[in-house]
Formats: structure tokens, sequence, C-alpha cells
């Protein structure tokens, strides 16, 4: 019996410890022992868990899984560990574990375990007893150590976005931000009518009636190749019944902040961008009942108005480029949506929309973190 080398049971298994070499032949037998390859399955998820393996020799990568499918690895099993708990009370494997390199294992399973002597099987449990609970031990410390290492980052993310925050009490950028053309009259006028709970299609349809170029606007949308209209649709309140509350939301908001910005490329494809995040948002907010969509709509207009703002004051100050490339976009839009005199209950989540990203959700302010997070969840179903 080579591979059973009772002179020293360091070599073994702490499972042995303490134990004379009577009680670890008894144990330790030929017909116990396993030899894996590397990429070999010892077991899968939803196998009979009446087995406990000790880790001889080599090493297992254990992964959660269901049927072929595997994620990450989830735990390393090297010499003198032990594959599952075997104080468990499930009765199925819940992971699947793999040999990353030449594995020597003992199987010990609940027939051997009936068995085997009370006087061994008692040494045995109190020497699989202490393991657990050193295993246990250092994995409640690296979760501690983790836990501070993660508090630690969160601060040092929070100072980097926070750096931002005396945007405000800046003479410079308040002198930049004077120069961007304001949202025309009525855009204005619409974001504060969706503060209010009963705002209407009609209302809204009627802010866009007193100005020829939204009719015009209201008017093309409803007749482009997205809807494919067997007829063409020349009466406004026939194109408002048609499109619906968003859509002429939509057009209206868009035309404004089309006419503080430059006919660029760029700001086309931001503009795209962000009419795509708008329906994402009003989507999951209405889904999830978190929040009104309407606002959600508008904040996913706006979101990213604050990188336009950037790319038309380089445009205005060439000289000035690399400064305002420094500045946080978040921080300028949410600025100049203020100035603008637009809620606060629409500017205030453009603050803080990175943060879901890097940080728990107790960094953000109540009053804005339902929003912020739908805003979050409409980018990640974008990508």
């Amino acid at each position: 019996m080579a591979l059973v080398d009772t002179k020293n049971t360091k070599k073994l298994h702490p499972a042995f410890n303490g134990m004379n070499d009577r009680q670890i032949a008894a144990i330790y037998r030929e017909d116990r022992i396993s030899m894996l390859q590397p990429g070999d399955i010892l077991f899968r998820e939803g196998e009979s868990n009446d087995s406990l393996y000790l880790v001889i020799r080599g090493e297992l990568h254990i992964k959660q899984g269901k049927g072929d499918v595997e994620t990450a690895i989830t735990d390393i099993v090297g010499p003198g560990h032990i594959t599952a708990d075997m104080f468990t009370l499930r009765d199925k494997r819940s992971a699947i574990a793999s040999a990353s390199t030449p594995t020597t294992l003992l199987t010990i399973d609940s027939t051997a375990l009936r068995a085997t002597d009370a006087e061994i099987k008692s040494v045995l449990f109190q020497n699989l007893s202490r393991q657990q609970s050193l295993e246990g031990n250092f994995l409640l410390s690296e979760k501690t150590t983790l836990r501070d290492m993660n508090e630690h980052l969160s601060k040092q993310v929070q100072g980097a976005l926070n750096k931002s925050s005396s945007y405000a009490g800046s003479s410079a950028i308040q002198g930049l931000l004077v120069r961007v053309p304001k949202l025309p009259p009525y855009a204005s006028q619409l974001t504060g009518l969706l503060m209010s709970e009963d705002v209407s299609a009609k209302e809204v349809a009627e802010l866009a009636r007193r100005d020829p170029s939204l009719t015009s606007a209201v008017l093309k949308r409803v007749n482009s190749a997205y809807y494919s209209l067997n007829q063409k649709v020349t009466d406004f309140q026939h194109a408002s019944l048609l499109l619906g509350f968003n859509q002429i939301y939509q057009v209206i908001l868009g035309l404004g902040i089309q006419k503080t910005m430059p006919n660029t490329g760029q700001f086309k494809r931001l503009q795209t961008h962000s009419i795509l995040i708008s329906v994402l948002s009003f989507e999951i907010s209405q889904a999830t009942q978190s929040g009104n969509g309407p606002i959600m709509n508008t904040i996913g207009l706006l979101h990213d108005i604050g990188k336009s703002v950037l790319l038309l004051l380089i445009s205005q100050n060439p000289k000035l480029a690399f400064f305002i490339s420094l500045l946080d976009p978040d921080r300028v839009g949410a600025l100049l949506l203020q100035n603008w005199e637009i809620p606060e209950a629409i500017y205030q989540p453009l603050e803080y929309q990175k943060y879901p990203e890097s940080l728990p959700p107790e960094f953000i302010p109540d009053e804005c973190r339902k929003k912020a997070a739908i805003l979050y969840l409409a980018h990640l179903c974008h990508d």
C-alpha cells in the first residue's frame, strides 16, 4: 500500500491528527483513494451529497452551476481541505467540482462512516469539526477585511465624485454657463407642468400648438417612416391623439434642447442616445411602479445635457478646451438645469447617475435614489 504513508501523518490530512497507525489504516485504504487529472469532474450540481472528499494532494475548483452552465470559480480546495461541509442538511450537491491539477483524494461515503469503529469515528469528527471551524474563522476574517476595504474604497470613490460639488460657487464655471443659450420658454413650461400629478396630454398638446415650429415637428414625427401611416396626417389634434402623451412630450423637449446646442454629429449622437434612455427609463418606471413615468422620461432626455454643454463650451472657448474637458459633465448638466430653473426633482438625479455603478444605495440621497437607480438600469438595458 504505497499510498498509505502512516509514518508521516502530516502528509495525509488534518482529519487523521491524533490517530494511531491502526486507526489511520482503517480509514486510509487503497480502495478509497482516487486520482484526478486536470479537467476531470469530481461531482456535479444535483448529485447525491453522501460522500466526503479529503484532498491529499492537488487542487479542486468549485463552481456554482446548473446543468452544463457554470459560473466563475467560487472556491479553491487545496491539500488539507474538505470539499463540502459534512454537517450540511442538503442531500444534493449545489456546485460542480473539477481538478485543476493532478489531484489525490480520499473518499469517505456514508456506508463507510456507518461501518467505522465508534472511537475512530469520534476522533475523525472532532478533527473535521476543528478543520471546519478554522476554515470558518478564516472566511470570517476575510469577510471583515473585504468589508473594511470596501468601505475605504467607497469613501475614496465618493470623495472623487464629490470633488465637483463646489461648481455652484465657482465664478469661472458660472461665467461659462452664462454663455449657453437658455431653453425656449415652452420647454421650461413643460417641465413645470410635469410636477403636477394630473397633467394631461391635452395640456401638453395645447402647449405645442402655441408655437408653429412645434406644430411642424409633431406633424413631421407622426408622418415619419417609423409609423408608416396609410394617409398623411395634416391635423394637429389628430396627430396628438395618434402620438400620445410621451411622444408629443419628447418632440417638444427634444426640439427645445436642439435649439440650445449646435447642429453637429456629436450632439446628434448624444441626443439619439438620450431619447433611447428616456424611453427605457419611462418603461422601467412603469414596469416597476417606481416614480413618475413622465418625469423619468424627462430625466432620460436631459441626463447627458452636461456632455453637450461641454462640447458647446469647448467650441466657444478652444483655448480653454483642456480645462473644460476636466469638468464633471453630470455636475455641469445639473448646475445648468438649476440655472434654467428646472425643478430639482429633474436635475438632482443627474448629479448621482454614476453612483449606482460604484457605491451602495445609501450614498445617494433618499429623494432621488430611485430615479438614479432607474437611470442606471436604463443604461444597462441600453448597453
